[in-house]
């Protein structure tokens, strides 16, 4: 039996002009396992402790990467607090969506895209409904 970690994506999918995913992370045979969030794209922050001081994240951003003008931030569900109810693709889906939205009211993206769900989508219908564009 090895210890190596190991890691299968999930879910792929785009919110707000970003490339996010979902990834497993476990150690074959043991009960060792979590899920984690990804968000990339034109994120304006240059690293996960400056991205925590300005926007929200499940237990904290805590992978950072850049490279050709793309930034990649992402959080994990591995904390002592964590546990089924955030262990599992559907949450980590909701708080990727919840941290996007922080770093937008941040400043620190801009939404080029809606989804038909989560905050933007939700603003997007309701403009249109009072008579917008």
């Amino acid at each position: 039996m090895t210890d190596a970690l190991q890691t299968d994506t999930v879910k792929t999918f785009t919110y707000c002009g970003l490339t996010c995913t979902i990834k497993h992370t476990y150690i074959p045979g043991r009960d060792t396992n979590w899920y984690c969030g990804y968000m990339a794209g034109p994120i304006h922050v240059d690293s996960d402790d400056h991205a925590d001081t300005i926007a929200d994240a499940h237990g904290g951003f805590t992978f950072f990467e850049e490279g050709d003008g793309i930034v990649t931030l992402g959080f994990d569900t591995g904390h002592h607090f964590d546990g089924p109810w955030s262990q599992n693709p559907e949450y980590v889906e909701k708080a990727i969506m919840k941290a996007v939205d922080s770093l937008h009211d941040a400043g620190v993206i801009e939404a080029v895209t809606t989804s038909t769900y989560g905050k933007f989508g939700f603003e997007i219908e309701l403009y249109e409904k009072e008579g917008g564009a």
